[in-house]
C-alpha cells in the first residue's frame, strides 16, 4: 500500500531523474484522495505493475476499488472539469446508499455515502464523504459533509480541478462566513501564478486567491487539507 503523497513525490522526482521500476508487480494506493492526473503518469514509472486505488475508512475498509486500466480519457477530462475524484466500483459485500444533502449545488444525485456490510464496523457507517454514483456504477467523491467552520461540501472537486492546471502542485478551497478562498501551492520552479488559475478562480466565483509555499496536511495520511489552519487571521467568527 502506497500513500498518495509518496506517489506524488516519486512522480515529481522522476521528472528530473527518469527511472523505470519494472520489478514492481502490484501497487495499491489510498488513505487520501488520489488524483487521476497523477495516476495517468504512473505506467511510465511502473510499466509492469497492476495499479489500484482503494477507497475506505477506519470503519469500513475497503469500500470500493478502482483499477487504473479502467480509467479513460473521458474520466480524466471530467475530473479536470470539476466532476470530483473517481474511486471505483463498490466491492462485493458492501451495500451502498446515498443520503441526499440539503445544498443547492448538490446535483447529480450527490449525497453522503453510507455503507453497510459484514466487514463494516457496527454494521453501518456514515462516511461523512459527499459523492455520487455515475452511469457505470462507480463512486465519485466531491468533498466532506462537515460544516463546522469551513463549508467544504464541494471543496474536493474544485481542488482537484485546480490541481490539473499546469504549474499547480496542490489547491485548497473553502469558505468562511460569506467569503470563499482558493489557496494554491505552485510547482517547484514556477515563480508566478498562471493566468489560467486566475481564470479558474473567477469562473468559480472565488472571492480571494492566495499563494502559499505549503498547504498544511493531516499527519496521519499527509494528504487531507487542514482547512482550519488556513483560515485567515483577520476573520472572526460571529453569532
Amino acid at each position: 500500500m502506497c500513500s498518495p503523497p509518496i506517489l506524488e513525490n516519486l512522480l515529481q522526482f522522476n521528472k528530473d531523474n527518469p527511472v523505470v521500476l519494472n520489478t514492481i508487480k502490484y501497487l495499491h494506493t489510498g488513505g487520501g484522495a488520489v488524483s487521476l492526473r497523477n495516476l495517468k503518469d504512473l505506467p511510465e514509472l511502473l510499466p509492469n505493475a497492476k495499479i489500484k486505488v482503494v477507497y475506505g475508512s477506519s470503519e469500513a475498509e475497503p469500500i470500493s476499488v478502482l483499477d487504473l486500466d479502467e480509467v479513460s480519457l473521458i474520466d480524466l477530462n471530467k475530473s479536470g472539469h470539476g466532476a470530483g475524484v473517481l474511486v471505483g466500483t463498490p466491492v462485493n459485500g458492501i451495500t451502498l446508499s446515498i443520503d441526499p444533502v440539503d445544498n443547492p449545488i448538490a446535483t447529480n444525485n450527490m449525497g453522503e455515502i453510507i455503507v453497510s456490510g459484514k466487514h463494516v464496523l457496527g454494521g453501518t457507517c456514515r462516511t461523512g464523504d459527499i459523492g455520487y454514483i455515475d452511469e457505470y456504477g462507480r463512486i465519485w467523491l466531491v468533498g466532506r459533509k462537515s460544516k463546522t467552520i469551513c463549508d467544504t461540501t464541494t471543496s474536493l472537486s474544485l481542488e482537484t480541478a485546480c490541481a490539473y492546471i499546469e504549474g499547480v502542485a496542490r489547491a485548497a478551497c473553502f469558505k468562511v462566513g460569506d467569503k470563499s478562498y482558493l489557496y494554491v501551492k505552485l510547482m517547484p520552479g514556477v515563480k508566478e501564478v498562471p493566468d489560467s488559475v486566475y481564470a479558474f478562480a473567477q469562473m468559480h466565483n472565488i472571492d480571494e486567491l492566495r499563494v502559499r509555499s505549503n498547504i498544511p496536511l493531516d499527519r496521519r495520511h499527509n494528504s487531507k487539507v487542514l482547512y482550519k489552519a488556513l483560515i485567515p487571521s483577520d476573520w472572526r467568527r460571529t453569532g
